[in-house]
C-alpha cells in the first residue's frame, strides 16, 4: 500500500442498513489545502515545515489534507465500541450525505440530500449561525453531543458510527474540518485510505498496542492530541545514468523481496551463522527482517531504497539511518528477535562497532548505512553503485558524513566511490572457521565526509 493519491477522486460510504449514505469528493491535491494545529510539546527539530524550533515551545504548523489518522482516545473507542477508531479528516465542505427520512409521510421512503452542516451539526444549525437550518429533516443520521463542543453522528437504525464535529479551532482555509470514520466507507475506498498517523497514543488499550508491529508501530505518534510529524513519502523514482535501471523509494510490498535478496546475498556470512546459529532461528530472521524493513520503509529516521530493472524486477536495495540530531526514543519500537538468536554475538559485535565508530567519528551526525545488497544474478551492472551514489549525493547535499560496515571483498568498491577504510572491526569467532581456517572474523568501517564548500 502506497500514500494516499494525489488525483482527484471520490471516495464512497454508509452505513450497514443502507439508511445514510455519504460520498467524500476529494480534489487534486494542489487544491487540497492544509489544517492549522497547535501543539504545546513539539520536539526540537522536528517541525513538519522543516524549521527549527525550541524544546517544548508552543508551535502552530499546517497539516495537508486529508489527514488520516488512527485514534486511541478513550472517547472515541467508546463510541464505536471498537478498541481503536480510524478517522478521514478532511474539509466539511468534501462531504456530501444522501439519508433515509424518518417516518416519512406517504410512508415510503423518502431520502434527502444534506451538506455536512446541515447532516452533522448539532441540531443541524452551522456552528456560526444562530437561526435553525430551514432544511432540517428528521433522518436515521441521528446527532449525539459527547460534550459541550463536539457533536458524534451515527445511523439510529444500524447503529454504524459515522463522524466527529467540533467547532474547536481546527479550520482549514475552506472552512471547518470534519473527522469520518473510515470503517463506515465501501471496501474500495477504504483500500486507499490508509493512516499515516497516531492520535492520543498514550491512551491506547496496552494490548493493542503491544500487537502493533511493523508500519503502525513506526507511523508517527503523538501521546495526547494528533502527531503534527509529516510521515514520509513512500514512493518516487528517479531516472538513473545506468539504462535500464531505475533508483526507487522501496514500498511496502518490497520488504519480502528485499529480504529474499539480502538472505541470498549474507546467507554464507560468518557473523550472520554466529548470531543465527540454527536453522530454525535462520528461517525465523526472515519474519523477523520483514517487519523491520516495512517498519524502516515508514519511519522517518530511515531510508530504504531499491533498483529496479527495466522489467520492473527489484534487483538491489540499500538501508541507511538520517542523522538523528535529536534522538526520541518513542521512535524506537523494538521487534521480537528469532528465538535462538546468540545474544552473546550480537551484543558482543555491536559493542566493538559502535566503540570503532565513535573513535572514527565521534558524536557527529551522520548516516549510518547499515546494509546493501544485490540479487547474485545481477551483480556488476551499476545497481550497488546508483544506491551509494544516492546516499553520498543526499550527504554533499546536507554537508552531513556517512558511515558504513563493509565486508574484506567490498573494500574496492567502496573506496573507488570515495569512501575511505578508517580501520578494522574484528571478533573472534570460535568454531566458525572461514575457508582459509581462521576464526577471526573481520570487516572495515569506510566514512564518507561531504566536499568542502568552496568560496
Amino acid at each position: 500500500m502506497t500514500e494516499f493519491p494525489t488525483h482527484a477522486l471520490n471516495l464512497h460510504g454508509g452505513c450497514l442498513c443502507k439508511a445514510v449514505r455519504y460520498t467524500i469528493k476529494v480534489p487534486q491535491a494542489s487544491d487540497r489545502g492544509a489544517v492549522k494545529f497547535k501543539s504545546q510539546a513539539l520536539p526540537a527539530n522536528s517541525r513538519p515545515d522543516g524549521r527549527e524550533n525550541k524544546e517544548g515551545a508552543e508551535n502552530v504548523v499546517n497539516i495537508d489534507l486529508p489527514i488520516i489518522s488512527i485514534d486511541h482516545c478513550s472517547d472515541c473507542r467508546h463510541a464505536a465500541g471498537a478498541p481503536v477508531q480510524a478517522w478521514f479528516i478532511c474539509p466539511q465542505e468534501w462531504i456530501e450525505w444522501d439519508v433515509a427520512v424518518l417516518s416519512p409521510a406517504n410512508g415510503l421512503e423518502e431520502r434527502v440530500k444534506q451538506t455536512t452542516l446541515q447532516a452533522c451539526s448539532k441540531d443541524g444549525q452551522g456552528f456560526y449561525e444562530d437561526e435553525p437550518n430551514p432544511y432540517l429533516v428528521p433522518t436515521y443520521l441521528s446527532k449525539y453531543s459527547s460534550s459541550e463542543d463536539v457533536t458524534r453522528t451515527f445511523c439510529a437504525r444500524c447503529g454504524t458510527n459515522f463522524t466527529y464535529f467540533t467547532k474547536r479551532p481546527r479550520s482549514s482555509p475552506t472552512g471547518l474540518v470534519v473527522d469520518i470514520t473510515i470503517g463506515s466507507m465501501n471496501d474500495e475506498s477504504s483500500a486507499v485510505t490508509r493512516p499515516t498517523r497516531h492520535a492520543w497514543y498514550d491512551s491506547g488499550i496496552p494490548w493493542l498496542r503491544t500487537l502493533m508491529r511493523g508500519a503502525g508501530a513506526a507511523m508517527p505518534r503523538a501521546r495526547k492530541g494528533i502527531s503534527l510529524v509529516v510521515p514520509r513519502r513512500l514512493v518516487y523514482a528517479t531516472n538513473s545514468d545506468v539504462p535500464g535501471l531505475i533508483l526507487e523509494q522501496a514500498q511496502e510490498s518490497d520488504a519480502q523481496r528485499i529480504v529474499d535478496i539480502h538472505v541470498k546475498t549474507f546467507s554464507s556470512n560468518r557473523m550472520l551463522l554466529a548470531q543465527f546459529p540454527t536453522a530454525t532461528a535462520r528461517e525465523e530472521l526472515k519474519t523477523f527482517l520483514v517487519d523491520l524493513i516495512i517498519q524502516e520503509i515508514w519511519d522517518p529516521g530511515y531510508a530504504v531504497f531499491v533498483v529496479r530493472n527495466d522489467q520492473g524486477c527489484l534487483v538491489s536495495f540499500a538501508r541507511w539511518c538520517l542523522p538523528r540530531y535529536t534522538p526520541d526514543s518513542r521512535r524506537e519500537v523494538p521487534l521480537q528477535l528469532p528465538e535462538g538468536t546468540d545474544m552473546g554475538v550480537l551484543n558482543a559485535w555491536s559493542a566493538r562497532v559502535m566503540d570503532v565508530t565513535r573513535k572514527v567519528i565521534g558524536d557527529t551526525p551522520h548516516y549510518h548505512m547499515t546494509f546493501i545488497a544485490t540479487d547474485p544474478k545481477y551483480e556488476r551492472r551499476g545497481a550497488a553503485t546508483l544506491l551509494v551514489r544516492r546516499a553520498l549525493e543526499q550527504c554533499n547535499k546536507e554537508r552531513v558524513p556517512l558511515i558504513l560496515e563493509g565486508t574484506l571483498n567490498a573494500i574496492p568498491f567502496y573506496m573507488r566511490l570515495g569512501l575511505v577504510d578508517e580501520g578494522s572491526i574484528s571478533m573472534d569467532l570460535e568454531g566458525i572457521e572461514s575457508k582459509h581456517g581462521s576464526s577471526l572474523y573481520e570487516e572495515r568501517l569506510f566514512v564518507f565526509k561531504p566536499r568542502p564548500v568552496v568560496n
